[in-house]
């Protein structure tokens, strides 16, 4: 069969070069506007490792000396007397029947801020790495320590509160979320699953102690939690969440007026409307206490809504589908409408093929065969090309170029990090876009062409 169709394309060869080459240059178009739909929709389906579904973010600052409420009472002007009024309020509000859960952060200690901290952490202490007297030990020190660089996301811990629970952060090996038990270890901190494989291979790293490089400082690990998605359509990046005591001067300072952020969780089924409006109505003017005061209350999905479109994420994001969406239009019309014509100027074949008793699912069986093996040879003429501009060039990658936390890094764990997966995927995908395309558009006008009497289709 396949012999029959390759002497009856050689036979029409004047014909079908054109629309050879124009299949070889559609399929370079058509691998060339999926290889970057592939990455964005691998990337917008990557687990974000968090849930901050009905969370808010209450933001508190100060009254500053001008202010018409300031209050000028010497008693006010001090550390201890701000948290305390920072107390009473967060006391309030953890109080009221609707919040399950509550924790004072930062404001970059959360997804989606675009605000993170860095910093390097090593398995090694400096200590040791400073008794390597000869040269040649401090090659080898060089040569074999783990060094990692780690975002971190700090938070207070305080009474009552739980870091884990209010964002939704799970457990790498039970599922559950984190439990909110790093007060226990000594400098303990949580680490996401990508921080824990970097410095030990292993995600089983509980009750593992690695060191903060700069200030040698042995950190504890209190849990692994599943790697989260920073930003939106970002990839995870190593992640550590550590708590300060609660009379550090992080958040609140007697002089320079610095904004708070409690984080609270809604228990299920509470209605968000009702809940906003009575917080702003009645909770709110009883947390004006001292010169402390609730400044805003925002839910973290309109967090996350402001900054992807101030940041132009979404936007992105919509451009890149948008403008590979229209490619794969324009191959589709292109490719249908060239097999189409060529087929439908072969209504006088059709009608000698009918005229001698061939049937019609016979000739559409031919036609649709010639119209696949065209695409399947011009397909796989395109490849070497295709294959030398990934040598070079690499894959698509369109939102990394707006990456704010992992720039560098790829993590081989997601699809289109997966060189043969990603070209497998991509190549698969259009071919079958090319051959079902080719196939339709050969298929429909020799049937109809079948339908035509033959002296009819003979003087055509």
């Amino acid at each position: 069969m396949i012999t029959k169709l390759l002497h009856q394309l050689w036979n029409e060869r004047k014909q079908n070069a054109w629309l050879f080459l124009e299949l070889i240059v559609a399929s370079l178009f058509l691998w060339f506007a999926l290889d970057p739909l592939y990455t964005l929709i691998c990337r917008r389906y990557i687990p974000s490792g968090f849930d901050a579904t009905d969370t808010y973010m209450v933001e508190f600052a100060q009254y500053r000396p001008g202010d018409t409420k300031y209050k000028v009472d010497p008693e006010l002007f001090n550390n201890s007397a701000i948290r305390e009024c920072f107390t009473q309020a967060v006391n309030i509000i953890r109080s009221m029947p609707e919040v399950e859960y509550h924790t004072t952060a930062e404001y970059g200690a959360m997804a989606n801020t675009y605000s993170y901290s860095s910093t390097t952490f090593t398995t090694d202490s400096i200590d040791y790495a400073l008794q390597k007297s000869s040269f040649d030990e401090w090659l080898e020190y060089l040569k074999n320590k783990k060094q990692v660089s780690i975002s971190y996301w700090r938070y207070i811990q305080t009474e009552g509160s739980n870091y884990p629970a209010t964002f939704g952060i799970r457990d790498i090996h039970t599922g559950d979320y984190l439990k909110n038990d790093i007060a226990q270890y000594p400098n303990g901190v949580f680490l996401s699953e990508s921080a824990a494989m970097q410095l030990f291979g292993t995600t089983d790293a509980k009750g593992k102690e690695f060191r903060y490089v700069y200030k040698d400082k042995l950190l504890r690990v209190a849990g692994v939690f599943k790697d989260i998605q920073m930003v939106q359509y970002d990839e995870p990046c190593p992640l550590m969440i550590m708590s300060n005591e609660v009379d550090d001067d992080m958040y609140v300072n007697s002089h320079n007026g610095t904004t708070v952020f409690l984080h609270i969780r809604l228990k299920k089924g509470v209605d968000k409307d009702d809940f906003e409006k009575r917080f702003r109505e009645e909770i709110m003017p009883k947390l004006e206490i001292g010169n402390v005061y609730c400044s805003n209350i925002t839910l973290h999905d309109n967090i996350r809504k402001k900054y992807s479109r101030r940041f132009g994420i979404d936007n992105m994001y919509r451009l890149y589908v948008g403008l590979s969406s229209f490619a794969l239009f324009c191959a589709f019309l292109g490719l249908l409408s060239s097999f189409w014509i060529r087929t439908a100027e072969r209504r006088a074949d059709i009608g000698v093929m009918r005229s001698i008793g061939a049937s019609r699912c016979k000739i559409v069986s031919q036609f649709a065969g010639e119209a696949l093996l065209l695409a399947t040879l011009a397909f796989i003429v395109a490849m070497p090309f295709v294959m030398h501009y990934l040598h070079v060039e690499g894959f698509a990658d369109p939102i990394k170029q707006m990456s704010l936390f992992n720039k560098e890094s790829s993590n081989p764990a997601y699809l289109h990090n997966q060189p043969l997966t990603h070209f497998a995927t991509v190549t698969i995908v259009g071919y079958l876009f090319v051959a079902v395309v080719a196939v339709i558009g050969a298929v429909i006008p020799a049937w109809r062409a079948t339908r035509i009497e033959p002296a009819d289709a003979l003087r055509e």
